[in-house]
């Protein structure tokens, strides 16, 4: 049916959805990042020193990451589950309780850690004191959004008609 009006196969259209969602998420933090800037910029800092272009910077980028990541995330629950709402809320169990727990557990073993998406993004944005390697970290945060991706691209061209 989906293929008949779009010309396109359900597959595809839920692949579209995911830059889709990420482009919408950017672009309605986009006026709170405009205005943090032009705070950083225009506010005085305790120490005098004026505020490094870099260092807002990374504070953004690591904001943005951590956003684009779990905004892939929650369309793929979103699909995988058939339901907005409850891949919201699966998401934000994942954020605040999986992603928590993983951290909380490193100190059974410091590769728990290493899987948790915070982890990664710390790492990637170099804050946090995060340790651990670039390449991990990036292959952490590709698995977090390629497993649940490919689960519901599967569910959703095994379901389309």
């Amino acid at each position: 049916r989906y293929w008949t009006v779009t010309g396109l196969r359900r597959t595809d259209l839920f692949l579209a959805r995911i830059p889709a969602a990420i482009a919408v998420v950017v672009a309605a933090i986009a006026p709170a990042f405009l205005i943090a800037i032009l705070l950083a910029v225009a506010l005085p800092t305790a120490d005098g020193d004026a505020v490094r272009a870099g260092t807002v910077g990374a504070a953004l980028w690591g904001i943005v990451l951590g956003v684009v990541v779990w905004a892939a995330i929650s369309v793929s629950i979103g699909a995988l589950l058939r339901s907005t709402g409850a891949g919201i809320a699966v998401s934000f169990v994942l954020a605040f309780v999986a992603d928590t727990g993983l951290s909380l557990l490193s100190r059974v073993s410091e590769r728990l850690r290493e899987v948790a998406p915070s982890n990664a993004i710390s790492v990637l944005t170099d804050t946090d004191g995060a340790s651990g390697s670039i390449g991990v970290a990036i292959l952490v945060l590709a698995l977090w959004v390629a497993i649940p991706a490919t689960a519901a691209a599967r569910r959703t061209a095994a379901s389309e008609y």
